[in-house]
């Protein structure tokens, strides 16, 4: 029951989709990846937690064509399991698998494997030592933090391998469609309780009155980015747009201009972001 807690909807460089809660801004990184000149998502994390947050849900969008990058892990006599990169985008095609058996590392008993994920040369997750792809499977299901599997036709282990990359990952980020933020906004469901939710730096009706229902029927408040204008007649009409959509429209959220000017990435340098992300931390402290 904390209505201090934030929920974002943006875009980024990797995640899942199903919001995820961030308690710093290592978080939201280690989950969705680094600052990107196609969004305002990591600015507004960061600038919520200066600002006094401790909790803020994301929820990644993506179109409905992007593609989660993929690799088959052969078996003795074919495809024994599939591992996919933790959701879409062309990250993936940067992650590596390794496959290590007893031949490999003598710490691995003889009928056994054990997976690796890497990327830029590091290991960033590694698995325990399985004794079949049962179990595998069900440490992916439950423990994995980087990769999906799914088994295969082959009933066999997957066979040693070198470093291998994941491919066919794709972002297609300019097909992202109106539905497919609202699909995003959606995965917020009730349960996870009270709070401000913005989609930093959208500045349309549609986007408006899209967090505006949700606000309505989720229990929430919808914090609305006006445009990064200063002319007075565009502002207005968007807000008589967003406070006239019901007759309860203007309860549900608040409309904010100008946008923030905040620390910037290198010293003594600045940046704007969406006043949103702003007023979600002022909300929390």
């Amino acid at each position: 029951t904390d209505t201090g807690q934030a929920f974002f909807i943006g875009e980024s460089e990797r995640g899942p989709l199903v919001p995820l809660l961030c308690r710093s801004l290592s978080d939201f990184t280690t989950q969705f990846g680094s600052r990107q000149s196609y969004s305002y998502l990591y600015d507004a994390v960061e600038t919520f937690f200066r600002e006094g947050g401790s909790a803020c849900w994301v929820s990644r969008v993506v179109s409905d064509t992007a593609v989660t990058a993929l690799l088959a892990l052969a078996g003795s006599s074919g495809t024994s399991m599939t591992a996919k990169a933790y959701g879409p985008g062309t990250y993936g095609n940067s992650l590596q698998i390794v496959v290590d058996d007893n031949s490999d590392d003598a710490a691995i008993p003889s009928g056994s494997f054990r997976l690796s994920v890497i990327e830029a040369s590091a290991v960033i997750e590694q698995s325990p030592i399985f004794a079949d792809k049962t179990e595998a499977l069900a440490w992916a299901a439950s423990n994995a933090k980087t990769i999906t599997l799914t088994t295969g036709a082959d009933t066999t282990d997957p066979v040693s391998i070198a470093a291998t990359n994941l491919a066919t990952g794709a972002d297609n980020r300019g097909a992202i469609t109106d539905a497919e933020w609202q699909e995003a906004l959606d995965r917020c469901t009730a349960d996870l309780g009270p709070g401000q939710v913005a989609m930093p730096g959208r500045t349309t009706s549609t986007a408006h009155l899209a967090l505006l229902g949700h606000a309505r029927t989720r229990n929430r408040h919808g914090l609305l980015d006006l445009p990064d204008t200063p002319t007075v007649a565009t502002l207005t009409a968007a807000a008589i747009t967003a406070d006239g959509a019901s007759d309860s429209a203007g309860r549900a959220g608040s409309a904010y201009w100008p946008w923030a000017v905040v620390p910037g990435l290198t010293a003594l340098s600045t940046r704007t972001v969406p006043y949103s992300a702003v007023q979600a931390g002022l909300c929390a402290r």
